[in-house]
């Protein structure tokens, strides 16, 4: 289940602030256009995965367990994305989530 940020505010604000996620939870970021989207941890209480998809949902790079102590470091893709999914810490791990990948999103 994954909350959609798609306005800037909503992208701004992203996890910052809130609880742990818990399992099947998750965040996805809806980009106007495809772009280097970086991302930091700045408030954050919890570890997280960041998975950046393109327009096709095809996973083109992945940061796993970005740590809340990282802040200010910012997280930047290899690759342009068109979307960027926040997941718990060690799901990648868990469901082997790689690069090509492709992310079935479902409404």
């Amino acid at each position: 289940m994954a909350e959609i940020a798609r306005t800037p505010k909503a992208r701004e604000l992203g996890l910052s602030g809130r609880p742990p996620l818990v399992d099947g939870e998750a965040m996805l970021f809806v980009f106007d256009k495809p772009g280097p989207y970086s991302f930091w941890m700045k408030d954050m209480f919890f570890p997280i995965d960041i998975i950046w998809l393109d327009k096709n949902m095809k996973v083109v790079h992945i940061k796993e367990n970005a740590n809340p102590s990282s802040y200010p470091e910012k997280f930047i893709p290899k690759s342009p994305s068109h979307f960027v999914l926040e997941t718990q810490a060690g799901l990648v791990s868990k469901q082997g989530i790689k690069i090509d990948d492709i992310i079935k999103v479902v409404e």
